[in-house]
């Protein structure tokens, strides 16, 4: 079952950190299949997706040790509300949610509330490559690795367009 088949049209799709990183680095394993998330799962009207603005914070910080602030742009520019993305504060209800998560399934606190603003926004589904989270109930998790297409000859080129 491929990840299209998997995701219902309509669906909020929730966005771990590591996909956005996977977009913008066009990682060389995980850019096909994230390639089908911005591209094609973002189609208007398909589905929505959401992030935690903690997503925000965790792509900054080596784009900013580099010096490059340039990327920092450019993740700025699409880790934004808008054309299908929304992008989550922290508020007190998520921050309850995640110290019941950490403390039921061990979750670091970053990751705790990540999921945790999934849920409370009702994401249908929250996207990661992070085994960790699998524990979790009360959200389908979906794996990038359980996805890949094995024996693809399709270059691992990523071509997202712009989400702002």
């Amino acid at each position: 079952m491929t990840l299209i088949d998997r995701i219902a049209p309509g669906s909020l799709i929730a966005l771990d950190t590591m996909v956005w990183i996977y977009a913008f680095e066009s990682h060389p394993r995980y850019a096909p299949v994230v390639r089908i998330v911005f591209d094609e799962m973002l189609a208007p009207g398909r589905n929505r997706i959401g992030s935690s603005i903690l997503t925000l914070g965790e792509v900054l910080v080596r784009p900013l040790a580099l010096g490059r602030v340039d990327i920092a742009i450019e993740y700025r520019r699409a880790i934004q509300s808008g054309s299908g993305l929304e992008v989550w504060e922290i508020h007190r209800a998520i921050v309850e949610k995640a110290a019941q998560l950490r403390a039921d399934h061990r979750l670091r606190m970053v990751d705790s509330l990540h999921v945790s603003s999934a849920m409370v926004h009702r994401a249908n589904c929250f996207l990661t490559n992070d085994a960790a989270f699998k524990k979790v109930t009360g959200i389908e998790v979906l794996l990038l690795d359980e996805y890949l297409s094995q024996g693809s000859d399709e270059p691992p080129v990523l071509a997202i367009r712009s989400v702002s």
